[in-house]
C-alpha cells in the first residue's frame, strides 16, 4: 500500500513515520512550505486546482494521501478528484488560515466541501477539542487519533527542561524555576527526542489544546508539569498570555490534552514548583498503551 503524507509540521511528520512503520505500508512523507510548489496555508479553490494540475501525476502514484497540521491542504485532493482514500489529520483547527495572506480564505465553499465530502475522504482529529471545534461549524469528524509515537527508552534521566514558547517566555518560567529551587534546569527548544529523553521532567505554560511536544515527552518517559486548570484560568487573564481559541477555555478546558493525560502533573502556583518531586512511574507503560491504541486506529482507517 503506497501512502503519501503531506504536512507543514516536522512533529506531524515524525509522528506519522513512527506510527506507520508497518511492513505492508510504503510511506512517502513530505514537509512542504507555504507559498512554495503550489502549497499554501490558505488553500483557495484556484490554488488547490493549480497544485493538483502541477503535481497530479505524482499524487496518482499513491493509494492513500494523508494531510496533517493544517486541513486546507486536503482541498487539493478533494477538489482535484483523487480516486484513492484521503485522510485529513486535523491538528490546528480545520479552518486555520494565515491572516497576512489576503486571498478570501476560508471561503464558504471550503466549509461545504468538508461537510459534503465524498465517501473516500475522512476527517480525523488529533484530539477531542479538534472534533468539538469542527462540530461547532457543523462538520463531523470521523475519528480521533492522537499523535502518539513509538516509546523511546533512555535511562539515567536528570534535570528539568523549560521550553521557550510564548507564555514560558512572557512569565519568565525558567527564572521562576530557578528561584524556586531547581538546581538542574535547561531551557530552549529541543532538537529531537534524544535531546528531550534525558530530562526527568518538562515544566510548561500551555498555549494550545494539544501539542506534539506533549506526546513526544510521553513517548520518552518524561514527566510533564503544567498549571492546574484553576491556576491556568487565572493566568489566562494575564496581559499578553496567549492561548489558541481562548474563548473556549472558560467552559471547555476539560477538552485540552494537558488535562486529559494522566501522566501530566499540576501545580497551583509558581511557589508550588519548589514542592515538585518527579514521579515517572508508569509513564513508559502508558506510552506503550497509547501508541498501540492509536496505531490500531490508523490500521483500521487505512484498512491495511
Amino acid at each position: 500500500m503506497k501512502v503519501l503524507h503531506l504536512t507543514f509540521h516536522i512533529g506531524c511528520d515524525n509522528a506519522i513515520k513512527s506510527v506507520l512503520d508497518l511492513p505492508n505500508i510504503e510511506l512517502t512523507s513530505q514537509i512542504v512550505t507555504s507559498g512554495i510548489d503550489g502549497y499554501f496555508y490558505n488553500m483557495t479553490s484556484q490554488r488547490a486546482l493549480n497544485a493538483w494540475n502541477l503535481h497530479k501525476d505524482f499524487y496518482n502514484q499513491f493509494d492513500i494521501i494523508i494531510t496533517s497540521d493544517t486541513a486546507p491542504l486536503a482541498r487539493i485532493f478533494i477538489e482535484g478528484g483523487f480516486k484513492g482514500k484521503i485522510i485529513v489529520w486535523i491538528s490546528n483547527r480545520f479552518d486555520y488560515y494565515d491572516s497576512k495572506d489576503k486571498c478570501g480564505f476560508p471561503d464558504y465553499d471550503y466549509y461545504d466541501l468538508l461537510r459534503n465530502r465524498g465517501i473516500n475522504a475522512f476527517l480525523v482529529a488529533t484530539c477531542q477539542f479538534e472534533s468539538f471545534y469542527a462540530s461547532k461549524k457543523w462538520i463531523a469528524v470521523d475519528d480521533v487519533i492522537n499523535p502518539a509515537s513509538k516509546p523511546y527508552f533512555v535511562n539515567n534521566k536528570v534535570g528539568f527542561y523549560v521550553p521557550t514558547y510564548s507564555n514560558d517566555t512572557l512569565l519568565s518560567l525558567f527564572n521562576k524555576c530557578c528561584i524556586n529551587g531547581f538546581s538542574d534546569v535547561a531551557t530552549g527548544r529541543y532538537k529531537d527526542k534524544d535531546s528531550l529523553a534525558h530530562f526527568k521532567a518538562v515544566v510548561h505554560l500551555p498555549y494550545t489544546w494539544n501539542s506534539i511536544a506533549l506526546w513526544d515527552a510521553l513517548s520518552c518517559g518524561v514527566a510533564y508539569y503544567v498549571p492546574s486548570k484553576e491556576f491556568l484560568l487565572k493566568l489566562l487573564r494575564t496581559e499578553g498570555y496567549w492561548f489558541q481559541n481562548i474563548n473556549y477555555c472558560w467552559d471547555h478546558l476539560d477538552l485540552c490534552e494537558f488535562y486529559k493525560n494522566k501522566f501530566v502533573k499540576y501545580f497551583d502556583s509558581f511557589e508550588e514548583l519548589r514542592e515538585i518531586e518527579v514521579n515517572s512511574e508508569g509513564i513508559y507503560e502508558e506510552a506503550e498503551r497509547l501508541f498501540k491504541l492509536n496505531q490500531q486506529k490508523w490500521i483500521n482507517i487505512l484498512n491495511c
